[in-house]
């Protein structure tokens, strides 16, 4: 299956499950992951192939880095391990942890001048 139809269908499925899904663009990072899924303080990132694709070694060395910082990464070629990974992080995010108010009192607003 074609690495866009299989991003759609991973994007479209955690959406619906209220997780915030971006594009994931850095420019002079180049290998960084295809999406970043955000949600009551949990993020992980996907890196979407086309069935049987592999990712580059730069991507590998972007998931080491994300490793290093506790952020959990696939790297997914099929929709059935797509919908699979984000069900288990819906899982991870959808626990009861104090450490996610701490994370939402911290976010100050007003420190972005409108």
């Amino acid at each position: 299956m074609k690495e866009s139809l299989i991003e759609a269908d991973g994007v479209k499925y955690a959406t619906d499950r209220g997780w915030l899904v971006w594009k994931w663009s850095s420019p002079g990072n180049r290998g960084v992951h295809d999406r970043l899924h955000m949600k009551n303080g949990c993020t992980f990132s996907i890196e979407y192939k086309t069935t049987g694709q592999k990712a580059t070694a730069l991507q590998y060395e972007t998931a080491k880095k994300l490793k290093r910082a506790a952020i959990p990464c696939r790297c997914i070629d099929n929709v059935t391990d797509a919908r699979e990974f984000i069900d288990l992080m819906d899982n991870i995010a959808g626990q009861d942890d104090p450490i996610f108010d701490l994370v939402i009192q911290s976010t100050d607003l007003s420190s972005f001048y409108l």
